[in-house]
Formats: structure tokens, sequence, C-alpha cells
């Protein structure tokens, strides 16, 4: 059984985008609604995917203790976080995006850890008003 679940998506703190997450048992999967900073990783994203159907798996499946095979993928693997409607921080081993040239939207794959009752776990940690860190992109 899923549930689904409003997110807000940052890179580095900065918000790119946002997400209905549809929530499975350890994985989470969603159409991303990009804001105007998701152009500035966009070209990363579509380097990834122009490499075809094998690289995109890699993508979406590569382990954060492993090395991709081609820079491009590497470049995609960005550090991503999940917020909910709350502001707490969803836990993740990993998040990954997909857009494809040729198809719209921009794919959205977590990998969640989760609490023992078998939900996101969250991390209420402050995040600042108005979404950004002090760093950039």
């Amino acid at each position: 059984m899923s549930i689904l679940l409003d997110c807000s998506v940052t890179h580095l703190g900065v918000p790119i985008g946002r997400v209905d997450l549809e929530i499975g048992d350890t994985q989470a999967l969603g159409t991303l609604s990009p804001l105007p900073a998701y152009e500035l990783v966009r070209p990363r994203i579509l380097a990834a995917g122009r490499l075809g159907p094998a690289a995109r798996v890699e993508l979406l499946t590569l382990q954060a203790d492993r090395s991709p095979s081609h820079p491009a993928i590497a470049a995609a693997a960005l550090t991503l976080e999940l917020w909910d409607s709350q502001g707490a921080q969803i836990q993740v081993d990993m998040v990954r995006l997909v857009e494809l040239e040729t198809q719209p939207g921009v794919t959205l794959l977590a990998e969640l850890r989760t609490t023992a009752a078998g939900q996101p776990a969250r991390q209420d940690s402050p995040r600042p008003a108005d979404g950004r860190a002090a760093s950039g992109l």
C-alpha cells in the first residue's frame, strides 16, 4: 500500500521543485514540478539522460558508495533533500532525478529510510524561512 506525500525538493538548501511522492515500503516516486532554480541543475540531468536507457537506470540505482561509469552520471548524482509540508526533512539514502528530452516531466526516485512502523523517517531540522542555504548551487 502506498501513500502520497507533498514535498519540496532542495539542492544544497535551494528549492528546485515540488513533488507529490508516492511512498512505498522503501522507495518513493513522483514527478517534479520545477521551480526556477531547477534550470541551474537541469543541464546535468539532461546530459545523463542523453546517454541512453542503461545510463538512466544506473543513475536511478547508483548507490552512494559506488563510482558511476560516466562523468555525466556522476554530475547528475546531485545532493538533493526532501522536506514535508511541515518543514521536516524526510530522511533518505538517495534521491535522483531523470529528465528525458523526448518525454515531458522530471521523474524523482528516492530510497527512503523508514521507521519501525514503516513510515518515512523525518528529522525536525530547521530550514531557513526562505528555504535557502548560505551556499549556492
